[in-house]
């Protein structure tokens, strides 16, 4: 069993190509579509690095579990530590109570490892933004983490029975199960495939094959040039080519994976790896890539929270550097003195590592325990902000009972619930009925219809992402529901009198939502959109399209966090450029030019040139995020609809003395 001892300059280089992938792609750099793979080449450097050094160990007979993990302990704890309660502090002072309250839970849960099970218990529609949430990174330690705990017991107990040349065997037979596993589950439970170790097991088992290896991979130089270029040429087109359409991780991720693999397996000598992994500027930053990436998150959050994602060239620059420097400043004042040895050993030596952690890990833990209970400190802001954010948790809770999720309301992992329930959430008397239509927005005037005239027959067909127009990538889990919404209106299509159909608009931009800020409209959404009209007013019941309506951004609670004062909320509210949706309010009007549906514009409705509406009349918010209504919010949106419209309260059928009342 070949295992190399030597230390590997140029494998600090290919560390500072991973984290500056990663950070300029957090960072805004919209030509590293695919900068996520930043982490899958630390995935295949920590796969070949631990592996190497327990087979070192274990064929000289000397390896310690306890020794092993001290190592561990030793690299990755005290700036982890740092960080989170660096963190903690800070966002004592700059984070709303909602966004506080999740910090300190996912800061108790970076503490015990498990950041990447956190992030993917709380994974959904209906998910908090990444932008606000300053731990998210720490997923991808946590998977290493979880690696580092099970990887040397599989080695040991290998060579206890004598078989550790089956070490490539069982890395082929563990990565072929990870990756299958990973396609196969990556269409129902992308979030799973991201976020869990046992999908990630082929990256590492690829960095871990190279250093199990019983010879070189390569016998030539000219062929460990060429390998060399090649795998630095995978890692950067793999940025710059995939994106957040690209299925991933599953088989793309194999990519950057094995041009890091190249890489490594080129050796020093590789033409890359001497010339540019090797330069003194690269490995310094590859020294400093853990602390760098540690840091790097939370600063662009606190940057975030007040001032929106960086998009202009100044800014990506000042955090891109201003990451690199808390980067090197952990390392150099906290990382290195836990790592400096001296003639006898470590200078800082076991027992006091020990002390050192457990006095960081301890209050840290306590803190964030204490802010999770005590839901983010709410008494922080001023007596009129508590005000509102108490409204905004009322309403949040009032429509999630509204919107009659999981089982009237599709929320996308729950079919069999939906279906199961389908009958029940039906009107009793199906004569005269009104279906309401869409994704989570058509819930919202799902609600204020109901509000306004709960004697009408209303028909929930409703899906959280289940938006026409949106990219088939996000679509697939919505096939069950549109199936069914459709069968259900043709064969009750003779007592439908109407069918209102609304979406939501930042699903249609190019992008995800959250990243729709100046990206412009998705091209091809209005053709679509158009063809889904004509499929459904072929039906026969009139159809009502209810086009998209304004969003705000960042979502009401980050603006309620960041107000000292009433008048301060409302600014920022009015501060917001919106001719995203006067444009594709413009788009789809013309597209839908001829079609049998009547095109209603939620934008005039709701919009006075960039003023749009946000506040009740007594300046209250009527959304509960950056998009959805309240049950309230959306009765008070369809009353000054219908102020437009006045006919459309006889289409939807709201009863008379409903209609005298609005």
């Amino acid at each position: 069993m070949h295992a190399e001892a030597a230390y590997r300059n140029d494998i600090d280089g290919l560390r500072a190509i991973a984290v500056s992938i990663i950070v300029l792609f957090h960072m805004g750099v919209t030509a590293l579509g695919g900068g996520y793979v930043g982490v899958d080449v630390f995935f295949v450097i920590s796969g070949y690095l631990i592996t190497g050094q327990i087979l070192r160990d274990l064929q000289r007979g000397g390896f310690s579990f306890g020794t092993f993990y001290m190592r561990r302990l030793r690299r990755l704890a005290p700036s982890l530590l740092v960080v989170l309660f660096a963190t903690l502090l800070a966002g004592f002072f700059l984070l709303g109570p909602d966004h506080y309250e999740r910090l300190g839970r996912s800061t108790v849960a970076a503490l015990f490892s498990v950041s990447n099970i956190f992030f993917w218990t709380e994974a959904g529609y209906f998910d908090e933004a990444a932008i606000n949430k300053p731990l998210l990174h720490l997923w991808s330690l946590a998977v290493e983490e979880q690696f580092y705990l099970v990887w040397p017991v599989l080695l040991v107990i290998l060579a206890r029975l004598g078989r550790l040349t089956a070490v490539p065997a069982v890395l082929f037979g563990l990565g072929a199960i990870s990756l299958v596993a990973s396609e196969l589950l990556l269409d129902d439970d992308p979030s799973a495939v991201f976020f869990l170790t046992p999908f990630r097991l082929a990256e590492f088992a690829l960095g871990a094959a190279l250093a199990a290896r019983t010879k070189p991979v390569f016998q030539t130089a000219k062929a460990g040039n060429v390998a060399s270029v090649a795998g630095l040429g995978l890692i950067v087109l793999s940025a710059l080519v995939l994106n957040d359409d690209t299925r991933f991780p599953g088989i793309h991720s194999m990519f950057p994976c094995l041009g890091s693999a190249l890489l490594i397996a080129s050796g020093p000598a590789g033409v890359v790896n001497r010339t540019l992994l090797s330069l003194g500027a690269m490995r310094y930053v590859g020294k400093t890539s853990y602390s760098v990436y540690l840091a790097h998150w939370p600063l662009l959050v606190f940057y975030a929270y007040y001032h929106n994602a960086p998009d202009t060239l100044v800014e990506v620059a000042g955090l891109s550097l201003a990451a690199l420097a808390a980067g090197a400043f952990l390392y150099h004042v906290v990382e290195t003195p836990f790592r400096r040895r001296g003639a006898a050993g470590f200078r800082i030596s076991g027992p006091w590592l020990r002390r050192a952690v457990l006095a960081v890990f301890l209050p840290t833990l306590v803190i964030g325990i204490h802010v999770a209970q005590n839901k983010g400190y709410r008494w922080r802001l001023t007596e009129d902000i508590q005000k509102i954010n108490r409204m905004l948790e009322i309403a949040e809770d009032e429509r999630e009972i509204a919107i009659r999720r999981p089982r009237c309301h599709f929320g996308g992992n729950e079919i069999a619930i939906y279906l199961e329930s389908f009958e029940d959430c039906l009107p009793k008397d199906r004569s005269h009925m009104v279906v309401v239509m869409g994704d989570s927005h058509a819930a919202d005037i799902y609600t204020g219809l109901v509000r306004l005239s709960p004697g009408t027959r209303f028909v929930q067909l409703t899906g959280a992402g289940c938006s026409v127009g949106r990219r088939e990538s996000f679509q697939n889990r919505c096939v069950p529901l549109m199936e069914k919404s459709m069968a259900w209106i043709r064969e009750n299509a003779g007592n439908i009198d109407a069918i209102l159909y609304t979406h939501r608009a930042a699903r249609l931009f190019r992008g995800d939502a959250g990243d729709w800020v100046g990206m412009g409209l998705n091209p091809d959404v209005p053709d679509r959109v158009r063809r889904f009209f004509d499929t459904l007013t072929s039906i026969g019941p009139q159809v009502i399209y209810l086009a998209p309506r304004p969003e705000i951004f960042p979502k009401i609670q980050v603006m309620v966090a960041r107000s000292m004062t009433v008048d301060q909320l409302h600014e920022q509210l009015r501060g917001f450029d919106r001719h995203l949706f006067a444009e594709l309010d413009r788009s789809l009007s013309a597209a839908m030019q001829g079609s049998k549906a009547r095109y209603i514009s939620s934008h005039d409705a709701m919009c006075a040139g960039n003023d749009c509406m946000v506040l009740d009349d007594r300046g209250l918010p009527i959304f509960v995020d950056s998009s959805h209504l309240s049950p309230y919010g959306a009765a008070y949106f369809l009353r000054h609809l219908f102020e437009r419209h006045p006919d459309l309260p006889a289409l939807l059928n709201l009863s008379l003395e409903d209609q005298a009342a609005l």
